[in-house]
């Protein structure tokens, strides 16, 4: 093994911890470690999508909204090959960026030409439904999200509840 294959100022693996940090919930480490990412390979879009997930989740929406749109540019390069991984990425940037439109476009786009993708991408459309307060057509996304994906869609079950609760306390 070569030193450089472990080497932690590689982007590959500070991109991984900083997936792993957001999955613990560690918001501001993982944004940090993307950050690292992105000084190392500027280029590299999963830098600035991570770091925009991160800012989401420490509450910096324009910060959130900026490195997206970052990411949005760096995935929309010409002389990159299209593929279902980038059309799902720039999904999820447009996604961050509120571009709600164009993340439902591509999110579509990315379900209809990789089936592997429809839980996803249903729930994705559901949350974006959800933000802009159309509570029926978002529970018909996770109600879809739910039949793609029966045993992984806990957040789109607990989205649907979230619903329900506010409809009754909204009728009391």
């Amino acid at each position: 093994w070569s030193s450089d294959v472990c080497s932690s100022d590689l982007p590959e693996p500070r991109i991984n911890l900083g997936l792993l940090l957001l999955e613990l919930g560690r918001a501001q480490e993982a944004s940090e470690q993307f950050e690292a990412a992105g000084a190392r390979d500027p280029s590299d879009f999963r830098a600035p999508l991570g770091q925009a997930k991160a800012m989401a989740q420490l509450g910096d929406a324009r910060g959130s909204r900026d490195l997206a749109q970052r990411a949005i540019t760096l995935l929309s390069d010409p002389n990159k090959p299209t593929t279902t991984e980038r059309v799902f990425r720039q999904a999820q940037a447009h996604d961050l960026a509120q571009s709600d439109q164009r993340a439902v476009e591509l999110y579509t786009l990315a379900m209809n030409v990789d089936p592997t993708r429809i839980a996803s991408c249903e729930h994705a459309i559901g949350r974006i439904l959800l933000r802009q307060g159309q509570e029926r057509a978002a529970a018909e996304r996770f109600a879809r999200t739910i039949k793609a994906d029966p045993g992984g869609a806990m957040e789109a079950m607990c989205d649907l509840a979230w619903i329900a609760t506010a409809a009754r306390d909204a009728s009391l």
